[in-house]
């Protein structure tokens, strides 16, 4: 199979690139990102998203951009982040859009307090709690995977599960629960949650929340 494993420091060679992405299935387009060179993959990256975002001599059709999109799906989670990471939000939010696939794999790649920022940038954007809730349970289901490594799992289970916010909107939008009349029915919902998904999946469990734990959080926002 040829594949490019040039640096890409000019448009042709990029465009010629993209041209043979664009005649490959997904799992071999799987294939040729993950035998790329990481900074030839950047580079690419950074040339694509200038020219789908910035670039007004080139019309992209819709196609494409989707195209794309499938091609970052298929990038190493590691190289997606990076990527991400690299531009400003408005950029990522416009290439991604609404494609919870990519979203998911971009907080798998973060797993830390970023991902609350990016989760308040995206409702300041978008303004719609249904798309948030969806994306917090693809982010919660790649916990419950057995095919993902247990560590990841782990970790994101934790992080999920120590975040009384991220808890809550997920418990109460996702499966459309009527919203806890007190506190402590909140504390009691989430804390079943946590011991019965720790369970079914296999994961070590998170300490339960108390009354005092959420009040801390408040007093910590």
């Amino acid at each position: 199979m040829f594949i490019f494993m040039v640096v890409f420091r000019n448009s042709s060679k990029s465009k010629r690139f993209w041209d043979h992405l664009t005649r490959q299935n997904r799992a071999e387009i799987f294939k040729i990102l993950r035998r790329m060179k990481k900074r030839h993959l950047m580079r690419f990256l950074k040339f694509m998203k200038h020219s789908f975002l910035h670039d007004q001599t080139v019309e992209y059709i819709k196609e494409n951009f989707k195209y794309f999109q499938d091609v970052l799906r298929c990038c190493p989670t590691d190289s997606l982040t990076k990527f991400l990471c690299s531009i400003d939000e408005e950029s990522v939010v416009n290439l991604l859009q609404r494609r919870l696939d990519i979203w998911t794999r971009f907080f798998t790649g973060l797993l830390n307090s970023d991902i609350v920022v990016w989760l308040n940038y995206l409702m300041s954007v978008h303004n719609d709690l249904e798309f948030i809730s969806d994306l917090i349970s693809e982010f919660v289901n790649q916990a419950s995977m057995n095919d993902s490594p247990v560590e990841l799992r782990q970790n994101i289970f934790n992080f999920v599960g120590r975040n009384p916010d991220l808890m809550l909107l997920f418990l109460e939008r996702r499966h459309h629960a009527e919203q806890s009349r007190t506190v402590e029915d909140g504390l009691l919902r989430m804390n079943e949650w946590l011991r019965r998904f720790a369970e079914q999946c296999g994961l070590e469990p998170v300490p339960e929340w108390t009354i005092t734990d959420i009040r801390n959080n408040d007093d910590d926002l």
